[in-house]
């Protein structure tokens, strides 16, 4: 059986919406020093833009995702 191991820089999704709030949350991650990446996925006018982080940089965007999430546009503390 070959098994693969997930690696640090596995892509992890951690959010999805529309663009705008897409591009905003990335920029809030990097601001933070947490390099995101983004990729569309809309199909037909659905709101379906990804943001990825580094599997190593889940516990660090974790708190500024769920703040988002949580608080819309507004940035965090």
């Amino acid at each position: 059986m070959n098994q693969k191991m997930p690696r640090d820089d596995e892509p992890i999704a951690m959010y999805f919406g529309h663009s705008m709030e897409a591009v905003f949350l990335k920029s809030l991650l990097e601001g933070s020093g947490i390099p995101a990446w983004l990729s569309d996925f809309s199909i037909g006018g659905s709101p379906d833009v990804r943001v990825y982080v580094a599997k190593s940089d889940v516990e660090r965007a974790l708190p500024i995702v769920d703040h988002f999430r949580d608080h819309g546009k507004k940035t965090p503390p």
